[in-house]
């Protein structure tokens, strides 16, 4: 079965809440190592 969400919906798609999650930690990763 299909399901029709809206262009970005992080709310609705699971996904989004995962790669936003990873996004973050990656990025307070890279600032960290620069130090």
């Amino acid at each position: 079965k299909l399901f029709i969400l809206p262009a970005y919906s992080p709310e609705l798609n699971p996904d989004e809440q995962i790669w936003n999650h990873a996004k973050r930690k990656t990025g307070s990763m890279c600032i960290f190592s620069a130090c």
